[in-house]
């Protein structure tokens, strides 16, 4: 059972909040990520462990420059997840999802329109047809068009619910792969 404890130390005249956790509690959180951060983490628990175990203390003093890196490490990682996440919301299904719901919300709809996005994604790839490139085979707008890709959206979905049309087949992969051969590819490699 994973045990937190929260307390604060007075250290050379400061206040420092601090958040303690049991051995299981610690060792399950350390060994469960596989980023190449949690690795540096892992392997530096492991050293205050042993420590703790052969000396029974850890002086943090000590070992001010090792804590600074992981600080740094830490810092680097957040801004990397920042980074990742906004490329993830650039993605273009996530942009017409996202464009769908404010135009529903804006207009008293509740929800999303799931089946409308699904019949109409190779329009919308259409109609976003320069503001798009691919990594793999999944498409992402170019962020510097996220604004205007989101309105051209809303546009298109509110055109649609003014003059309903046929039902169009719903995209599969195979048809999604077929009208981004005929696009503007750029692949950007990891």
């Amino acid at each position: 059972q994973i045990q937190l404890v929260s307390f604060t130390i007075q250290l050379d005249g400061k206040s420092y909040k601090m958040l303690a956790v049991n051995r299981p509690g610690l060792l399950k959180f350390i060994w469960r990520s596989n980023k190449p951060n949690a690795l540096v983490f892992s392997n530096w628990c492991a050293e205050v462990i042993d420590e703790i175990l052969q000396t029974g203390r850890y002086d943090v003093r000590e070992h001010q420059e090792q804590i600074e890196n992981l600080q740094r490490d830490l810092s680097f990682t957040q801004t990397q997840l920042a980074r990742e996440r906004a490329e993830v919301e650039r993605r273009l299904f996530l942009v017409i999802k996202n464009a769908v719901s404010e135009w529903r919300m804006q207009n008293g709809y509740r929800n999303t329109d799931f089946k409308w996005r699904n019949t109409h994604f190779g329009q919308c790839c259409g109609r976003l047809l320069g503001t798009i490139y691919k990594k793999g085979a999944t498409p992402y707008v170019r962020s510097e068009h996220m604004d205007n890709a989101k309105q051209a959206i809303k546009d298109f979905y509110g055109l649609c619910q003014r003059n309903p049309q046929s039902p169009s087949p719903p995209m599969t992969q195979q048809t999604i792969t077929n009208h981004f051969a005929r696009t503007e590819t750029v692949n950007i490699g990891r």
